[in-house]
């Protein structure tokens, strides 16, 4: 009996320093595993995804030091990681897919499904040029706003050609009655700066040699764009009698802070804002009344500032006529510049409406294996009552041959 109390209190001992062992590793077990992480929001997890991107975005942008061979062959999985980087980045801060769907009916999803086909059935290896055509014809094609391009990593405005058109093929002046009306056609407002002066001079001695003309016809029809200071200071300032104020808003999506985005390598710097002057979408709303804005736009926002730019009138040639603008399937600045127009009541329009305008400041960001640059509008602008302008301006007189029209209307007048 007692050897058995014996041998039972020698097992109760072993059990005992057997548990002592297991709870010591388990503190110990329980200091190396790591906790888990207490839930997030969603919001919180968009912003930690997007900064992975963003660490992803700057080591590609580094890769553009190094020399782009024309003649290197991209596997398919090179450009099947290509085509997905380019659609996560769109996902993530391309603002503009609501507009796409409701003015051509392009859903996002779809296309990029049929480019990630496309890429899966294309030939094994392709050479940068191939693949960028692949891009454009499945998927940029496609949407058709905002600027939405894959260029080659040094190409850069001054390649376009129209940048440095010559004056003869930018800009024509008639005298279609002589006497009482002149005509005016402007072929783009985009022009390097070497070539503003000459033609501000042309144009500063088109306006003094009709001063006493009844009519000025000026023909903004089919300009893709280019740029809108020009455009103002040639055709709308100098027919100002007073000084306008022009208010619009700007919107961004959430991907980095204002300070990061106003420093962005590739961004346009925006002189006028500070980081400051940029404010959390909740917070805009509450300063500003914007009865017009998108509520589908408005969940793709994260930021957002007022634009106040102050128009000055330069009215120095004296002209005291009428003027009618002819306007029709222009985008980009020169909705911007026909709406101007219509705000300040400077002529009429005439024609058909022009294709809208979406944004400004843009975005470049390199792919990864093909070196190939993905640009397109950082900023989503509104008008004044946070109305996008994606449907362009309408002209008080719809025609289908502005031209014909107006000059027909002019020698009615004069009869």
């Amino acid at each position: 009996m007692k050897k058995s109390k014996i041998i039972i209190g020698i097992i109760l001992l072993i059990t005992l320093y057997a548990l002592m062992i297991i709870d010591h590793r388990s503190q110990i077990n329980a200091r190396n595993t790591p906790r888990e992480a207490p839930p997030i929001s969603d919001q919180a997890q968009r912003n930690r995804d997007l900064a992975t991107e963003r660490r992803e975005i700057l080591a590609a942008i580094n890769q553009l030091n190094q020399p782009n061979r024309p003649s290197q062959l991209l596997s398919r999985e090179n450009m099947l990681y290509d085509a997905e980087y380019m659609l996560a980045i769109l996902r993530a801060d391309f603002t503009y897919f609501g507009i796409a769907y409701r003015q051509a009916g392009v859903c996002i999803y779809a296309i990029e499904a049929e480019l990630l086909a496309a890429i899966a059935s294309a030939p094994a290896r392709m050479n940068a040029v191939q693949f960028r055509r692949l891009l454009h014809d499945y998927f940029v094609s496609q949407i058709r706003f905002a600027h939405l391009a894959v260029i080659e990593p040094n190409q850069r405005a001054a390649t376009n050609p129209a940048f440095i058109m010559p004056l003869n093929e930018r800009i024509s002046f008639e005298s279609v009655i002589p006497g009482i009306a002149a005509y005016m056609n402007i072929a783009n407002f985009l022009i390097a700066e070497h070539l503003r002066d000459e033609a501000n001079r042309a144009i500063a001695d088109f306006y003094a040699s009709i001063a006493d003309y009844e009519h000025l016809i000026i023909d903004f029809r089919g300009i893709p764009g280019g740029h809108l200071d020009w455009a103002i200071e040639n055709f709308i300032s100098p027919f100002m009698q007073d000084d306008f104020e022009d208010i619009s808003f700007s919107f961004m999506a959430n991907w980095e802070s204002p300070a990061d985005f106003l420093r962005r390598d590739g961004v346009s710097r925006l002189s006028a804002q500070t980081p400051n002057d940029i404010l959390p979408i909740g917070e805009l709303l509450r300063r500003y009344y914007l009865p017009a804005l998108n509520p589908d736009d408005k969940r793709l926002f994260s930021y957002g500032f007022k634009n106040t730019n102050q128009i000055y009138a330069r009215e120095i040639y004296g002209f005291d006529g009428k003027i009618w603008f002819l306007i029709g399937g222009g985008a980009s600045a020169t909705t911007l510049a026909a709406g101007l127009v219509q705000d300040m009541e400077l002529g009429t329009l005439v024609g058909r409406p022009t294709l809208g305008f979406t944004g400004s400041a843009r975005h470049r960001i390199p792919l990864p294996h093909s070196r190939l640059v993905l640009t397109f509008d950082a900023i989503h602008m509104t008008d004044r009552h946070g109305r996008s302008q994606e449907y362009g301006i309408s002209p008080h007189i719809f025609a289908d041959d502005p031209l014909a029209y107006v000059l027909a209307k002019i020698e009615l007048l004069n009869h």
